[in-house]
């Protein structure tokens, strides 16, 4: 659940340099986990980071559980082209490396993971996915929000990370009706955005699982939440003071 937000947070943390946090709750088992984003530009490269802490229950039942993603590459005529996704995961006892090598030149990705048990390597694997794109999970909503989709129309991208649902991200704008009966759930403005990132393979045991977003003007996402998940029900994230 925690890994599915942070993505969505990298998701909407890309119109601008900065820093943004967010919390992670359950009206049934209240604080899951905390988010921190920071993104970073320096002569036509970026640096996006992603960093989650589980809390409260979960915290407990996952050993301490911590997640960091970092997104680099380089800014294209105002596009991100990512070089390189890295994600890791740390518990009590395991460790969990993988990273995403983007050549653009051979038009492949090369996906590398190394898991650690008691700082002790037990498994490596190497392998070329069979998609490519120069787009990321942290850089994917960056290049899409400028093409400013209609209501009711969606849009595919492929991206290294997200081969779990099939290599695909789908963004959709809802319909106007849509839109307003979400700011009401999300209890937002009319001024935000409402958009759906609709995963088309299994998310969570189902497909068609949809994470509805509220937007601000520049694109940061401020409220979100994920319908249906198993024991948990639904799920929130929600954007924080510093």
């Amino acid at each position: 659940m925690i890994r599915v937000f942070v993505l969505i947070g990298l998701l909407g943390v890309q119109m601008q340099a900065g820093e943004w946090n967010y919390r992670i709750r359950s009206p049934l088992l209240g604080t899951l986990g905390i988010l921190h984003f920071t993104k970073t530009e320096k002569e036509h490269r970026y640096r996006i980071v992603g960093e989650a802490e589980s809390a409260g229950l979960v915290k407990v039942l996952w050993g301490n559980r911590k997640e960091r993603y970092l997104s680099e590459g380089k800014i294209v005529k105002g596009k991100l082209h990512s070089r390189t996704f890295l994600i890791e995961r740390k518990s009590r006892k395991k460790e969990e490396q993988i990273r995403y090598s983007i050549d653009s030149a051979k038009h492949r990705i090369v996906k590398s993971r190394i898991r650690r048990k008691k700082g002790q390597a037990e498994e490596k694997s190497r392998k070329v996915l069979n998609y490519f794109s120069t787009d990321d999970l942290a850089t994917l909503y960056f290049n899409l929000f400028p093409l400013r989709l209609a209501p009711g129309k969606e849009t595919e991208a492929w991206a290294a990370g997200a081969e779990k649902i099939g290599g695909r991200v789908t963004v959709r704008i809802p319909t106007a009706k849509e839109a307003q009966e979400e700011r009401k759930r999300l209890d937002v403005g009319p001024q935000s955005t409402i958009v759906y990132f609709v995963a088309k393979e299994k998310l969570f045991g189902k497909a068609g699982r949809k994470i509805v977003a509220a937007l601000d003007r520049e694109g940061i996402v401020q409220k979100a939440y994920l319908i249906a998940v198993p024991v948990v029900g639904k799920i929130y994230l929600e954007r924080r003071p510093r």
